[in-house]
């Protein structure tokens, strides 16, 4: 699955380059080319690490969601109350889906996870109601929790499957 991953991000960050320079995309900051540029060679590393060692597939999970949360935190968030919720549902359904993907180590996915969900968080919360940091607290866990509940459990199972138990 990584290769595909690689050359999605590959074609991703070289339209938006075209678009960049090309002056098409107004919205598009040079800084997200840096970040697709910077995933694209972490995907790229990770491609050919993982067929050295296994350790190296540890870290896909935790590479693709944060680059996901990075597209939902900054690019396509907007502050409205309509946008908060579609990319709070997509992005939570999304780091599920990769969490189901490309688990290998729950507690690595889980500890990348965490900053990264309690920023989005901070930041749809100061948004939709102010500084409520008691709710705040209370959401990430409550996600935190889901997560890696399920991050555990998938891992367990693949392992379970892996050794034929």
């Amino acid at each position: 699955m990584l290769p595909v991953v690689t050359f999605t991000q590959a074609v991703l960050t070289c339209a938006l380059l075209v678009l960049y320079f090309n002056g098409s995309y107004v919205g598009l900051e040079m800084h997200t080319n840096i970040v697709n540029i910077v995933a694209l060679a972490t995907f790229a590393l990770l491609s050919c690490l993982v067929r050295c060692s296994h350790t190296a597939s540890w870290f896909v999970c935790p590479a693709i969601t944060a680059i996901s949360f990075y597209y939902f935190a900054w690019v396509d968030y907007d502050g409205t109350n309509v946008s908060i919720y579609y990319t709070m549902i997509v992005g939570i359904t999304v780091s599920f889906f990769i969490l189901i993907v490309f688990n290998e180590v729950w507690l690595i996915s889980t500890a990348v996870y965490t900053p990264l969900l309690a920023f989005y968080m901070w930041k749809t919360g100061k948004d939709m109601v102010g500084n409520e940091n008691q709710e705040l607290v209370i959401r990430c866990v409550f996600c935190v929790f889901l997560y890696a509940i399920v991050a555990y459990k998938i891992e367990s199972l693949n392992k379970r499957a892996f050794l034929g138990n």
